[in-house]
């Protein structure tokens, strides 16, 4: 995946739609963590230190960029793939006849 890095939930290494912050400055998908906890009990994944899902919050400006970018690829790729499928010069097609009564 070409996302930013800080997009991507530290333990999967996948796209962040929940994220959750730690004390320590980690991103980790909620669902995830949630289930590393489970797992492995009270200890950051990263830096072996005590943790809590009670220390994590809840990363809204973090999500809001992930959304943002997300939608922002999707409309450059819609673009991309609209201009490919009119052909070469379709544009130029298109604002010659834009006067064309």
């Amino acid at each position: 995946m070409d996302a930013p890095r800080d997009f991507l939930c530290a333990i999967s290494r996948r796209l962040l739609r929940e994220p959750l912050r730690s004390p320590y400055g980690h991103a980790f998908e909620a669902k995830v963590i949630r289930a590393w906890f489970a797992k492995n009990g009270s200890v950051c994944p990263l830096t072996g230190q005590p943790l809590v899902e009670s220390e994590l919050e809840a990363d809204e400006a973090l999500k809001t960029r992930v959304t943002n970018w997300e939608v922002s690829r999707a409309v450059e790729h819609n673009a991309l793939a609209s201009s490919a499928a009119r052909g070469p010069g379709a544009a130029a097609a298109n604002n010659d006849d834009l006067y064309d009564f």
